[in-house]
């Protein structure tokens, strides 16, 4: 197993999440990789002392339950908050994309409130970053 280094996760913060988050940001990188164990997440990361991802596969599965969306979004929340980070995003990593994220978007956004700073995201379980944050 070995760690991402920082020219990866920032291509998955960049490309893949989209974020646009400036160049000095990404100058400090966190990173843990976590069991996969539970409703928590498989990966964690802190970007800049500002954004936390954590990235959550559903091996080989397309749909995550309401009360392990929730456990994920709130535990999210609730770290981004106590640490005095600025935003947080949920990866998904699942064999359909498309369908986790129709599939999970409306309890998301009951979760979440009126926060602007939860973001929610899929990403395709075979998508090669994950070998690299993941395994």
């Amino acid at each position: 197993m070995t760690t991402p280094d920082n020219e990866s996760i920032t291509r998955f913060v960049r490309d893949t999440l989209g974020c646009n988050c400036p160049a000095e940001v990404f100058e400090r990188i966190e990173f843990t990789r976590l069991p996969p164990e539970g409703d928590g997440p498989h990966a964690r990361v802190i970007v800049g002392g500002k954004l936390l991802i954590y990235i959550h596969s559903l091996d080989g599965d397309s749909v995550i339950s309401d009360a392990a969306l929730a456990t994920l979004t709130r535990h999210g929340i609730d770290e981004r908050d106590s640490t005095g980070l600025n935003r947080f995003r949920l990866v998904l990593a699942s064999a359909d994309p498309e369908h986790t994220l129709e599939a999970a978007s409306h309890t998301f956004k009951m979760l979440r409130g009126c926060d602007v700073k939860v973001h929610l995201h899929t990403i395709a379980a075979d998508d090669p970053i994950l070998d690299i944050l993941l395994k």
